[in-house]
């Protein structure tokens, strides 16, 4: 079957970008605006952080960064992905290797 433009189809990063898309158009520049000053304040007095009403700032600021630069350190994929593809490499290197010696 041939996907045809417009089916509402499209692959995983399409359907990425579409959605990071409508994320970034429900943000005003007005709400950026806050945020960065907001972030600017935590970088000159980052002790802030530690009370206990920045509790969900630390948690949602935390979540988008660590995903947004595990995917630009990994490729692509998270740091759990990436650990687990490199671990299944390993293990098969170690199989190859061991029928190449039992071969001998």
């Amino acid at each position: 079957p041939h996907l045809m433009e417009g089916s509402g189809a499209g692959t995983a990063a399409d359907q990425g970008s579409d959605v990071a898309a409508a994320a970034a158009s429900s943000i005003s520049d007005g709400d950026l605006e806050i945020c960065l000053s907001v972030l600017s304040k935590l970088v000159q007095t980052p002790d802030l952080l530690n009370q206990p009403r920045f509790k969900g700032l630390r948690k949602a600021g935390h979540d988008a960064f660590v995903t947004y630069y595990d995917r630009i350190r990994f490729g692509g994929v998270s740091a759990t992905e990436y650990k687990e593809g490199k671990a299944s490499k390993l293990e098969k290197l170690a199989r190859k290797q061991r029928q190449k010696a039992a071969d001998r």
